[in-house]
């Protein structure tokens, strides 16, 4: 089994005031999976990972999946690093910061029977893998982890107010159908923000406009990356609905999720994975239809569909070996003016390939 590591889609929120409007068109899956088919997208959608339904979980058994929730956790200096970079008067406290990290993650799990995302944080260290680790796929820290680091802590953010990652394996995932599907298995998805000036961000709604992201909105945000969730408005071609109506609900087949899709550009200017198009992420009022017509292409919600309850088994050897990665980057710098080529020039080991691009960038307080 071979594991491979890709950069997936960030978002861009620029200090342009004068940027385009963000547009969104049903819903497309991470670029990675793109399998070089441009007039038949749709094969795309049999080679996306996803987090498997395994009753197992990583705090109680060191395994990865959904079985306990997708476990979620930030570093202990995550509210000090990143605090100062509020422009909310009076500053917000750590408790206010982690109600609104707990409120993005609750919004992709409202109404689903089997997603949930609960709080590990001080049972599970955050970890990126390391530098030159032979299997970094294996996963480090917990399911989610959240960072706020520097640019010059963690180069991939430079230029960008947010970027997300996440390995997968190529391994089968359980779908929430209870069967076997094709594609491959999420192990890990690192969240990382921007604490370098000027980025900037804010929790009151009324302070959109004065250039800053919204923190919990762009969170939201990148929770869809790490669900390998990508760009409608950046990828036209490659996203998909049941119908041209950009704003009803898009039926999934619970046993086959790709039934009744098609290719689709109606447009829907409030998607949360919209691109942000150089303007600082906005304030969204929760998820689209779109959006969660494809959390639901993802993750089927099945009719008697529930959790998975958590067994023992003694070992951790169930989990998947190999993986990959993906960084989706929010925060766009003005002053570079264009995204992270998706290739680093180098040509990567055999058993992995890199890649990627922005999501908003970074600017300051208008």
């Amino acid at each position: 089994m071979r594991g491979v590591m890709a950069i997936g889609t960030m978002c861009l929120a620029v200090l342009l005031a004068w940027a385009v409007v963000p547009l969104a068109y049903g819903f497309t899956v991470d670029e990675v999976f793109d399998n070089g088919t441009p007039n038949d997208p749709s094969d795309d959608l049999l080679q996306v990972a996803r987090w498997s339904h395994v009753p197992q979980s990583l705090v109680g058994d060191r395994v990865r999946g959904l079985g306990g929730g997708l476990e979620y956790a930030a570093t202990p200096d995550y509210c000090a690093r990143i605090l100062p970079r509020f422009i909310d008067t009076p500053a917000p406290t750590c408790d206010r910061l982690q109600e609104a990290i707990q409120r993005a993650f609750s919004r992709w799990s409202a109404s689903h029977p089997v997603l949930r995302f609960p709080d590990v944080s001080g049972r599970i260290a955050p970890t990126l893998p390391p530098a030159g680790h032979p299997r970094p796929w294996e996963g480090f820290g917990a399911e989610i982890d959240l960072f706020a680091l520097r640019e010059d802590e963690f180069a991939r953010v430079r230029g960008f107010a947010a970027y997300t990652g996440f390995w997968y394996v190529f391994a089968q995932p359980r779908g929430t159908n209870g069967r076997l599907l094709p594609g491959g298995t999420l192990t890990s998805a690192d969240i990382v923000f921007n604490t370098t000036a000027p980025t900037c961000y804010h929790l009151d709604p009324t302070l959109a406009g004065r250039g800053c992201n919204h923190f919990e909105s762009l969170l939201l945000h990148e929770i869809g990356h790490a669900l390998v969730l990508d760009h409608p408005n950046e990828f036209p071609h490659r996203n998909f609905d049941s119908d041209n109506d950009p704003t009803n609900v898009i039926p999934i087949d619970c046993q086959d999720p790709a039934r009744g899709l098609r290719p689709s550009s109606n447009l829907d200017a409030r998607a949360v994975m919209n691109s942000s198009r150089g303007r600082p992420e906005p304030v969204h009022a929760g998820l689209t239809n779109d959006d969660l017509g494809g959390r639901n292409f993802l993750y089927p919600i099945c009719p008697g569909a529930h959790r998975p309850e958590p067994r023992k088994t003694g070992a951790a050897a169930d989990a998947p070996l190999t993986a990959w990665l993906i960084f989706v980057g929010a925060g766009l710098p003005w002053v570079r003016g264009k995204r992270p080529h998706r290739s680093s020039g180098r040509k990567p080991p055999p058993v992995w390939h890199g890649g990627g691009k922005p999501h908003s960038p970074v600017h300051g307080p208008w």
